[in-house]
Order: structure tokens, then C-alpha cells, then sequence
């Protein structure tokens, strides 16, 4: 057992990153025997301390002693989220939505209590969490999130969520962020269609589409 698990460990530590969140299916698809075998090795992983688990991720810990305390690498809030719901670059899985995504902008200077966030890897309408202890409210897209369609969903996420109010006190901003951000208004169109009428409305406010 122990020459497995330690080739086990192994293979994990040289495909991910300490402090990095591991989620059970990249280990899952990391190896060739049976899923009853994966988890009693991260059983054993775990009770050696080789690997952490917390929520539905594991992690290689590492302690740092910082001025006699010792400190744990655990995932951050933000490590986690961009990798299971965000994405990167690369591969965009989602954004954020709601008040989040209005201070992010700065649209509103307001901080939220709670993250909103839309992603593909949500499949439910609406499901609430806790993240490091942050809370977060997840949905599941309109339409699937891509790098190539993910600006023109960035500005209606953004008419869907803002209130009316809001709307009308800073169309200029989020006209400056049309103009800005290198979206096609074309696309933002065609994208709509999928939204609610709401948004297709919204959307005819603050672009010139003659342009």
C-alpha cells in the first residue's frame, strides 16, 4: 500500500500546485484503476496529511511559519471560484452577475454581501453557497458562456440585473464600457434573443444601433 499511495502523491504533486483546490474528478481523471482505489488512497493521503480536503476539494497543504505562527496554504476564495466557476483567458466557465458584477465595473461603489456569479458549471436555476465563508449565489446561464461571446454577456448580465434607477444614473458609464471593452454590438443582438425582454429593451437604450 505504501509504494502505491506514495506514487500516488507523487502524481498529484507534480500535476498540481500547493494551496492549488483539486477537485475529485481531475484526480479521477489522473489515473487508470478503479474509483473505489482513488478515494482509499486519498483516505490515506489525507490521515497522512500528504493531502488536505475541505468541502468538495483537496489541496496540498504546506505550513508556513510567519513570525512563530504557523499558516495554512488553503485555497483562497478567489482560487477556487475562478478555477470551478470563472475559468480564465483561456477557458471562461462564467462571470460575475448582479451587485458584484455592477462594483466590479464601477457602476456601483457598493461592496456585496454576497457574490453573484453565472456560470456553465451550474446547472440548477439558482443554488446558494458558502465559499470560505463567503456567500455566493450561483445561476446557470442564458446561453453557454464562451471566450468569444463573453463580453457582449458581460453587458447583459449587467441590463438584467441593474435596477431602473441605476440604469438611468450611470447609462453613460456603461456606455463608456460599450465603447471600451471591444464588444460587438452586433453580437450583443443577436445574443439578446436568448435573454429576457427586459434586457433585449434595455439593450436598444444604450447602444446606437445605426452605428
Amino acid at each position: 500500500m505504501k509504494n502505491g499511495l506514495d506514487s500516488f502523491v507523487k502524481k498529484i504533486k507534480s500535476n498540481f500546485s500547493i494551496g492549488e483546490p483539486i477537485f475529485p474528478k481531475e484526480i479521477l481523471a489522473l489515473f487508470s484503476f478503479s474509483r473505489q482505489q482513488v478515494y482509499s488512497y486519498l483516505k490515506e493521503a489525507i490521515k497522512l496529511n500528504q493531502l488536505k480536503k475541505v468541502d468538495d476539494y483537496y489541496y496540498i497543504p504546506k505550513y508556513e511559519n510567519i513570525y512563530g505562527v504557523k499558516i495554512d496554504n488553503k485555497p483562497t476564495y478567489e482560487a477556487i471560484v475562478n478555477k470551478k466557476y470563472l475559468g480564465n483567458n483561456e477557458n471562461v466557465l462564467g462571470i460575475y452577475s448582479g451587485r458584484t458584477l455592477e462594483n466590479k465595473l464601477n457602476i456601483s461603489e457598493q461592496v456585496p454581501y454576497t457574490e453573484e456569479i453565472v456560470s456553465n458549471n451550474v446547472k440548477v436555476h439558482i443554488k446558494k453557497i458558502s465559499i470560505n465563508n463567503i456567500n455566493v449565489i450561483l445561476r446557470k446561464p442564458y446561453i453557454k458562456i464562451t471566450n468569444e461571446n463573453r463580453r457582449e454577456y458581460i453587458l447583459l448580465q449587467l441590463l438584467s440585473d441593474i435596477e431602473n434607477e441605476m440604469l438611468s444614473e450611470k447609462k453613460n458609464i456603461i456606455k463608456i464600457y460599450i465603447n471600451e471593452s471591444g464588444l460587438s454590438k452586433k453580437k450583443a443582438l443577436s445574443l439578446s434573443e436568448n435573454f429576457p425582454l427586459k434586457t433585449r429593451k434595455r439593450l436598444r437604450e444604450v447602444i446606437d444601433e445605426k452605428r
